[in-house]
């Protein structure tokens, strides 16, 4: 009887193998592997398996029904149907992720099982195999398995033994005893007619159709197990080629990465070298003309300045002299006022100390009588005098006034002229400024907007290079 294969990895170096494929199953470090994470492991490795089949070899692999399956439970399912020799289920998913992460043949850590043929029996078996107690065996004979169900059945007890054997039982049934029609029932139909089933032979019979049963057992299992081991170096030779073709397509796709990212890495070196020089060309222009346009808007800014205080200058000397010449004129006219009501003061003071000394001449005792109607006259006429000469003082004095209102009216129409000239001369320089301000500000708007525009061309430019460089990289073409 053929033995099991050794496996080719030890039981330590399995489990820390398994651990590692287990690791890239459990995405979220659990320590469980989920119906998810076994679809995404599915998805990723593009299996054609529906959510049916995935179930199902979760329920195969969960032995606990918690709806999880653990690194015991992994170990245990991977390891029953990799040494089944059939590789389905979770084995196969292990299989093409091995494929897929650059392992070797995960299922070729596990040795074949023998057939189930060939396992040996326990003891309870061989005790249930074992032949009746009413039968007893030959001594010196040793139990084989197999033997309970390849025992010869017995004569017919109405028949006489035949040395030849010609004449045997045509029914295994008929009158035989219990326990030959039980030996005969078990007996395949192929030994039935090699051996005659009396009670003297069935020792022999026995041990023959034993014998017999043992050499069958053995070439079927040397059979199976060089059928699954050609099955196994043809699934290990299929998994080589195709790792060794996967290595060196990865090699050839990794040599033509390396020199695609070479070509590219000197086309941007040159590119940006060449950027930069027409970048610092451009800047070092650009820079110049900022110098020249400062440079412009500075003087406009200096002479403006300048005309702007030679403006105020000239109007704050204007406005003063102004107001000088009005205070001047108004001094002069009140110094005349004054003199004027002086000089009239002094007259009417020197005509009242006349007129009183006339009074008291006349005023004499003997002439008193002719001078009070004298004086009376006089006094009356002297009234009528002062009377008109106030009068005419006061018409003067409502002319010199007038005179004044119309003088002070038309220094200050002079002054509002002048005023309102101010003003203009304001307005036109406020509109003057508010002009340069607006060409200064059209002028900085059309820089700005060049500036944009620049920009914008340096832009599409480097734009145009970049996407000329990803069609030479994409066509294969290398710029000269």
């Amino acid at each position: 009887m053929a033995t099991p294969a050794k496996p080719k990895v030890s039981a330590k170096d399995q489990k820390a193998k398994l651990r590692v494929i287990f690791d890239k199953f459990d995405t979220d470090k659990s320590g469980h592997v989920s119906v998810d994470e076994l679809k995404a492991m599915v998805k990723m490795l593009k299996l054609d398996m529906s959510d049916a089949a995935i179930k199902k070899m979760m329920a195969d692999a969960d032995v606990d029904a918690s709806g999880q399956i653990d690194f015991a439970e992994f170990v245990a399912i991977v390891k029953k149907q990799s040494a089944s020799g059939s590789a389905e289920g979770l084995a196969s998913v292990v299989e093409e992720a091995g494929s897929a992460f650059g392992w070797l043949n995960p299922l070729n850590w596990f040795a074949a099982e023998a057939p189930p043929a060939a396992k040996k029996q326990t003891s309870k078996q061989q005790s249930a195999e074992k032949p009746p107690i009413n039968e007893p065996a030959r001594a010196g004979s040793a139990p084989v398995p197999g033997a309970a169900r390849a025992l010869p059945p017995a004569r017919s007890p109405g028949r006489s033994a035949s040395p030849t054997g010609s004449a045997r039982s045509s029914s295994p049934t008929g009158s035989a005893s219990p326990s030959t029609s039980k030996y005969y029932a078990r007996t395949p139909e192929s030994i039935r007619s090699m051996v005659d089933f009396v009670p003297t032979h069935r020792m022999k019979a026995t041990q023959a159709l034993v014998q017999a049963t043992n050499a069958e057992l053995h070439n079927e299992m040397k059979s199976e197990l060089s059928v699954a081991q050609q099955r196994a170096k043809k699934l290990e030779a299929r998994f080589l080629a195709k790792q060794q073709v996967r290595v060196e397509q990865a090699k050839k796709q990794q040599e033509e990465t390396n020199h695609a990212v070479e070509l590219l890495k000197y086309q941007k070196r040159y590119q940006g070298w060449e950027m930069k020089t027409e970048i610092k060309q451009k800047w070092e222009l650009e820079q110049v003309k900022k110098a020249k346009f400062a440079e412009k808007a500075n003087k406009r800014a200096t002479s403006f300045k300048k005309r702007k205080a030679r403006a105020t200058t000239q109007r704050h000397k204007e406005q003063h002299d102004i107001s000088i010449a009005a205070s001047i004129a108004s001094k002069v006219e009140r110094s005349q006022r004054r003199e004027e009501s002086l000089s009239t003061k002094r007259a009417q003071e020197e005509q009242a100390k006349h007129q009183a000394a006339q009074v008291r001449f006349e005023t004499r005792p003997e002439v008193r009588q002719e001078g009070r109607e004298m004086f009376q006259a006089q006094r009356n006429a002297t009234t009528a005098e002062v009377k008109q000469m106030l009068e005419e003082n006061a018409l003067k004095i409502a002319q010199q006034k007038n005179a004044y209102l119309e003088k002070q009216i038309s220094i200050k129409k002079k002054v509002d002229a002048l005023k309102a000239a101010s003003l203009g001369s304001r307005e036109g320089l406020r509109e003057n400024r508010k002009q340069q301000a607006t060409e200064l500000r059209s002028l900085l708007e059309h820089e700005r907007a060049r500036m944009l525009e620049l920009k914008d061309a340096a832009k599409q430019e480097v734009a145009a290079k970049h996407d000329s460089v990803y069609m030479w990289h994409a066509l294969g073409i290398v710029e000269p």
